[in-house]
């Protein structure tokens, strides 16, 4: 059983996930670390049994976050204990669901769903506020401005309609999180959305892409897409086979508000099965 996080502090390191117990393609069993890459995460908030091995490829030092101690990290702050738990729950919640087809096995390099923006827009509307305020305090002491805007992106999170979070250099994001589905027939073809209906003006206006939903809340991808198939593929629900999802990441900045927003899109394949009761 894995005793905790281990951080890359100096050197490399190559992490060789057991292709046994990962079901993954050879090529993804493989993944270089350097300063500042981690490995087994989820030692920290599950019971971890380590489903690879790591080998230095330079001179190395590695640094041991114990799982054992996380929660004294916060023992003189329970707000930072009450966000820790929370935070914890939701990562131990996608470890134990993982694996096909909500998404490939966790490894010790890679739990999917759970980067940081991804957990932080699950969590319950009052942590998100707390972090969301605490981010937005960061970048009024920063050079990162807003001018008159800053007002405005407040009460957004004061309300909770909008995700923002600090980013590794410090800096508030606001993040977006989107499932989108790729539905492909036998000949090939895919299903695209062609446009938008427009209620306030009652006009369709042309915006092509894929079927695609915002993540509500506290709502898992898989879910997120089970219901965006049943809602607007009725009565071809049963035709539909879902397969793998992959998770991408955009940036994009915030014309309104001046700071970067983070779309993280994950997009599951899917095929059509056509029988004689359809």
């Amino acid at each position: 059983e894995a005793e905790g996080m281990y951080i890359v502090s100096t050197g490399e390191v190559q992490y060789t996930a057991n292709k046994a117990l990962t079901n993954l393609a050879e090529q993804e069993c493989y993944h270089r670390l350097s300063r500042g890459g981690w490995l087994s995460e989820a030692a920290l908030w599950t019971s971890w049994v380590h489903v690879g091995y790591a080998e230095a490829t330079t001179a190395c030092e590695l640094a041991l976050l114990k799982s054992s101690k996380i929660l004294q990290l916060f023992r003189n702050n329970s707000v930072m204990a009450h966000i820790a738990v929370e935070y914890g729950t939701r990562f131990h919640q996608r470890v134990v669901t993982l694996g096909p087809p909500l998404g490939p096995f966790p490894t010790d390099y890679s739990v999917p769903f759970t980067h940081y923006g991804e957990i932080v827009t699950s969590m319950p509307r009052n942590i998100r506020i707390v972090i969301g305020l605490t981010a937005l305090d960061a970048v009024s002491r920063r050079t990162q401005l807003l001018g008159g805007n800053f007002s405005a992106l407040k009460e957004q999170v004061k309300n909770a309609r909008c995700t923002l979070v600090q980013n590794a250099a410090g800096e508030a994001e606001d993040i977006v999180i989107l499932t989108a589905l790729r539905l492909e027939n036998e000949n090939g073809q895919i299903l695209m959305r062609l446009g938008r209906w427009n209620e306030k003006d009652s006009v369709a206006e042309p915006d092509a892409g894929l079927l695609c939903r915002r993540q509500p809340a506290g709502e898992l991808a898989y879910t997120t897409i089970n219901r965006l198939i049943s809602e607007v593929l009725s009565p071809w629900t049963a035709a539909v086979v879902l397969g793998p999802g992959h998770t991408s990441f955009d940036m994009m900045q915030s014309t309104w508000f001046d700071i970067p927003t983070k779309y993280i899109k994950t997009i599951y394949t899917a095929c059509t099965v056509i029988t004689d009761d359809l």
